[in-house]
C-alpha cells in the first residue's frame, strides 16, 4: 500500500502538537517533524506516542518570520522524506488539526494520485513584487527596532538605485505555503533548489510565493487543483496571522469542507477541540 509522508514545522503550542499526531497516527502515515532551534522543546514526551506511525525527527535550524529559513525548513522536511517512496507530502504546522479521522483523510488522496492541492492567487496585492524585487538583507533579525529600520532603509536604496532580481521568464503567485503534493512535485522542488534560492533567497515572506511560482512555471500547473484543503480565517487586526479558531468558529469549520484546519491554541481553542472530537466524530 502507498504512504503519505507529513512534513511538520512547529515553533510552539506542543500539546496541540501531541493532539495533531495522534489523531493522525495511522499504519499509511509517517511524520517528519522540524522543531525551531530557538524554542526548548520536551522531547522526552513525545516518546512513543504513535502506535502506527513512524516519527522521524529533523535536524533543527533557526526560523525567523518573514526570512529565507522558512522556505529552507520545508525543502529540508522533503529532501528527507524524499529517501522513501511516498506518495504524497503534506506540509502541516504544528498548530494544525485534522477534521476528518486519518482513514479518511488517506482515502481522499489515494482517490486524487498525482493531484496537486495547494492554493495560487495570480493577482495578488499591487506591492506583492516588492517581497522578491529587493533584498531583504537582514529579514532574519528584524524583530529588533532598530534592524528593521535599517532593513527598510536598504531596501529604499535598492529603489533609487533601481536594483531589481525580478526574473523576466517567470510568472509570479502567492498563496498559502501549506500543501498537498505529489511525490514527483516534491522531487521537482528540489530539483529546483539552486533556483529558488537564487529567485528569493534574501526575499520578504517568500515561504508564500516560491512554490506557488515553481509549479506555475512548469507542467505539474495542469495537475493543480487550486485548493489546499486547510481551513484558516485572516485575523483582521493582524493580516499576517490567522486568527486564533475558538468555539465561536465551530459551525465556520465544519461547514468548510476542508480536511485540516488552522491555528489551534492549548487554552483558547480547548472548547472547540472537545466539540470537533466530540463522541468521536472525527476520531
Amino acid at each position: 500500500m502507498n504512504k503519505h509522508a507529513y512534513l511538520i514545522i512547529a515553533h510552539n503550542q506542543f500539546e496541540i502538537l501531541k493532539l495533531l499526531l495522534k489523531k493522525l497516527d495511522f499504519k499509511y502515515h509517517d511524520f517528519y517533524i522540524l522543531i525551531d532551534k530557538k524554542v526548548d522543546f520536551p522531547f522526552s514526551k513525545f516518546k512513543n506516542i504513535t502506535k502506527y506511525s513512524n516519527i522521524y525527527w529533523i535536524n533543527r535550524i533557526n526560523i525567523s518570520w518573514g526570512d529565507y529559513s522558512q522556505i529552507q525548513a520545508e525543502i529540508n522536511l522533503i529532501k528527507q522524506a524524499l529517501k522513501k517512496d511516498y506518495t504524497f507530502f503534506h506540509l502541516l504546522s504544528g498548530v494544525d488539526l485534522p477534521l476528518k479521522n486519518a482513514q479518511d483523510i488517506y482515502n481522499f488522496f489515494e482517490k486524487n494520485l498525482d493531484t496537486e492541492f495547494i492554493e495560487i492567487v495570480q493577482e495578488p496585492c499591487s506591492n506583492f513584487e516588492d517581497r522578491y524585487k529587493y533584498y531583504y538583507l537582514l529579514q532574519k533579525y528584524s524583530k529588533n527596532k532598530i534592524i528593521y529600520f535599517l532593513n527598510k532603509c536598504i531596501v529604499k536604496l535598492q529603489i533609487i538605485f533601481k536594483i531589481n532580481r525580478i526574473n523576466s521568464n517567470y510568472i509570479y503567485a502567492k498563496g498559502a505555503n501549506w500543501f498537498s503534493i505529489s511525490h514527483k512535485l516534491a522531487n521537482y522542488i528540489v530539483e529546483q533548489e539552486k533556483q529558488i534560492q537564487k529567485n528569493f533567497k534574501f526575499g520578504y515572506c517568500v515561504d508564500e510565493i516560491f512554490l506557488q511560482t515553481i509549479i506555475l512555471n512548469s507542467n505539474y500547473q495542469f495537475n493543480v487543483i487550486n485548493n489546499n484543503l486547510r481551513f484558516t480565517i485572516w485575523d483582521e487586526n493582524h493580516i499576517s496571522s490567522p486568527k486564533v479558531l475558538t468555539l465561536e468558529d465551530y459551525h465556520l469549520v465544519i461547514k468548510s469542507k476542508a480536511l485540516f484546519a488552522r491555528k489551534f491554541d492549548d487554552y483558547k481553542s480547548k472548547e472547540l477541540i472537545k466539540m470537533l472530537y466530540k463522541e468521536g466524530k472525527y476520531l
